[in-house]
């Protein structure tokens, strides 16, 4: 026991720096993984969790994608997006923890075959200092459903404490008017900022599973996602009423989850605001 205790200690003292560092990463994101299923048994809903985790491992796959081969970067990449918010999601953990433990096991014994040549791995691609370009302007849009009550309150906060310029089509276009792409178009693409207040409007049930849920309007998702592409998800916050559920492909955004008022999450909007350079 002592022998391979020893065996151990001295495998350890030889891996170089970064094989060290990738294997902490790997480390952390296995910790997180088995935290999300823990903390799965405690609560009733389960799409916060799958959130969290999702952003989390996005997180550790960015700083990892400076560390492994592009290929290894994809396939966790991939093996994220397939674990999803389905009544397998636990099982889908299970087995991305088996892959992860298999893939630190590579990094210790294979390293020549997993991890970037010295030279590429602090270098940014133009693509990531492009994206954090600072935008300029103090405009702020506000994508929304049928809460008037927190799309109020939040244009409030924006305005009269933050001092900027919410925006927000219901109350250009007047009321009763209908949605138009081209207006929508038009009053979004002066806006450095968007907020996406995503609350339990339409009640759905799955026709083939009988599954039964709450979720935001069609139009906030559609906005949600024109916003992904004009502003990218750092310059994006989901803004989640407790209780709405979101799907697969826009867990990696930001976002603040409130139980009733968005006024119990303000400094919290605050802070993302000043990171974001949004406030002076």
């Amino acid at each position: 026991m002592n022998q391979n205790k020893q065996k151990d200690e001295n495998e350890e003292k030889e891996l170089t720096e970064k094989q060290k560092k990738a294997i902490q990463l790997i480390d952390d994101f296995i910790e997180e993984i088995d935290e999300r299923i823990r903390t799965k048994g405690r609560t009733k809903n389960i799409y916060p969790e799958i959130a969290k985790l999702d952003r989390f491992g996005r997180e550790v796959v960015a700083k990892l994608s400076k560390l492994l081969k592009q290929n290894e970067v994809k396939n966790l990449e991939r093996k994220i997006d397939n674990m999803g918010d389905t009544p397998t999601w636990v099982d889908s953990c299970i087995r991305y923890k088996e892959h992860l433990k298999i893939l630190k096991d590579e990094i210790r014994k294979k390293p020549e075959d997993i991890l970037t040549q010295p030279e590429t791995e602090i270098e940014e691609s133009s693509e990531q200092v492009v994206s954090k370009t600072p935008h300029s302007g103090n405009k702020v849009f506000i994508v929304h459903g049928h809460d008037n009550e927190n799309l109020r309150s939040l244009e409030r906060f924006l305005d009269k404490r933050l001092k900027l310029e919410p925006i927000v089509m219901k109350f250009k276009t007047g009321k009763g008017t209908p949605w138009l792409y081209n207006k929508f178009q038009q009053d979004a693409s002066p806006a450095s900022f968007a907020f996406v207040l995503m609350t339990p409007d339409d009640e759905v049930k799955v026709k083939a599973t009988g599954e039964e849920y709450v979720q935001a309007r069609p139009n906030v998702h559609f906005e949600l996602g024109w916003f992904l592409n004009k502003l990218g998800e750092e310059r994006i916050c989901i803004l989640l009423k407790e209780g709405t559920k979101i799907f697969s492909d826009i867990r990696g955004a930001y976002f603040h989850e409130f139980k009733d008022s968005v006024e119990e999450i303000t400094e919290k909007i605050r802070e993302v605001l000043e990171a974001a350079g949004m406030l002076k």
